[in-house]
């Protein structure tokens, strides 16, 4: 009967085979193929990595100027509807009031200077779009010391005036300052290098022209149509940290709609 039961008969399988089948050979691999294998998974990694990092950043950077460049046109639009207009007589009346602009209680942040007064006729339809609660009067008085006047938005990002304020002639020969704001995407996070997350917009009335460049308002005002001239300035000024490079930074993601591209003068 044993016998019988270990024999192979009309194609059934015996226990002996069933015996060999599942008799496995455990194969494991040598120190040297995993030492390979981490090594090629290592230079995957650092070379995909980077590039992922650096796109998400890419995204972030240009998410954000989009959103502020949107809300700088919707307050455009809204004081331009309460006010008539906003054109070149009013925003010549507003830059001649050099006041010291606060924007109330429990925000410390103040502005004084040639664009004050243009950021005045604005504000009220800004207040909507900054955080309730500025910051307390430690940091405001730091920010003093900075020669600093933040304006921070719901999303953490902030805007300041900045230092230097760029004249444009009119037609007529009258000179125009432009209302020029560093945006700060990230706010208080670093690097806060210009070029990097710190960018500078200007804008001015409509009918405003320079050359072949006509400005409408809220329309960020572009001081060079060459791209390429925009790019060199870009790299140029970004190795001093220079606010002209925020400028020439900006004007080139703007004219490549709100894109940075591969040839982007500056590491991200």
């Amino acid at each position: 009967m044993k016998k019988l039961i270990n024999s192979h008969r009309g194609g059934v399988r015996t226990k002996l085979d069933f015996k060999n089948s599942f008799s496995l050979k455990l194969h494991s691999f040598t120190l040297s193929e995993v030492l390979i294998t981490l090594a090629i998974i290592g230079i995957i990694a650092a070379i995909t990595v980077p590039v992922v990092i650096a796109n998400h950043r890419k995204q972030e950077i240009t998410t954000r100027l989009k959103k502020f460049h949107s809300t700088m046109s919707n307050v455009f639009k809204l004081a331009a509807l309460d006010n008539g207009g906003l054109d070149s007589d009013l925003w010549l009346e507003a830059q001649k009031n050099r006041i010291e602009f606060s924007c109330g209680k429990g925000c410390w942040s103040s502005w004084s200077g040639h664009s004050a007064g243009i950021f005045q006729v604005l504000f009220p339809y800004m207040k909507q779009y900054l955080r309730e609660n500025q910051f307390d009067e430690q940091e405001y008085n730091r920010n003093n010391e900075l020669n600093l006047s933040k304006f921070y938005m719901i999303d953490g990002s902030y805007f300041y005036p900045a230092n230097h304020v760029h004249g444009l002639v009119y037609k007529d020969g009258i000179q125009y300052n432009a209302l020029s704001i560093a945006y700060d995407i990230n706010g208080d996070k670093g690097p806060n290098k210009h070029g990097r997350d710190i960018f500078w917009i200007e804008y001015f009335p409509s009918g405003i022209t320079n050359k072949d460049i006509v400005v409408n308002l809220g329309t960020p005002y572009i001081s060079s149509s060459n791209r390429s001239t925009n790019k060199q300035n870009c790299k140029k000024y970004s190795q001093r940290n220079s606010e002209a490079a925020a400028m020439y930074c900006f004007n080139l993601i703007y004219q490549d709609s709100f894109e940075i591209k591969d040839d982007y003068p500056i590491k991200i």
